[in-house]
Order: C-alpha cells, then structure tokens, then sequence
C-alpha cells in the first residue's frame, strides 16, 4: 500500500494501522464564512520588553523592520 501523497503529506504509522484505518477515514469539506486573527506581537510583555525586540526587529530585514513598525504603532 502506497502511503505517499504527491503534495508531499506522508502517514508514518505501521502497514497494519493503516490498513485497519484506511476504512474510518471520511473526507468532508468545510466552508469558511468568517475569519478572526489575532495580533501576536508580544503584547502579553512589559512595555520595556516591547521595545527590546522592536529594536531588534529594526536592525534586521525589510520584514522584520515592518513588524517592528507597526509594533511601535501600538505602543
């Protein structure tokens, strides 16, 4: 039994599990009406601690200096 999936998923478990499985497993699909993010820009850290790693952020890549703008934008 071919466990591999082109788009590069693989199921590491022994030959008899999936076997015995392979018979439970249901495809379904879901569709998404809504969307809720959350900022995660160390918001749960002391004002002092914030500011360390904006500083850090500010000498690195384009990237990192974005997130360490709009972190201090939350200040």
């Amino acid at each position: 039994m071919d466990r591999f999936d082109p788009t590069g998923w693989r199921l590491d478990a022994p030959e008899d599990y999936v076997r015995g499985a392979i018979g439970a497993i249901a495809g379904f699909e879901i569709l998404v009406e809504q969307l809720e993010g959350k900022w995660k820009l160390s918001q749960n850290r002391s004002l002092v601690d914030q500011k360390r790693v904006v500083a850090w952020l500010e000498g690195r890549d384009e990237g990192s200096r974005a997130v360490a703008a709009l972190m201090r934008s939350r200040f």
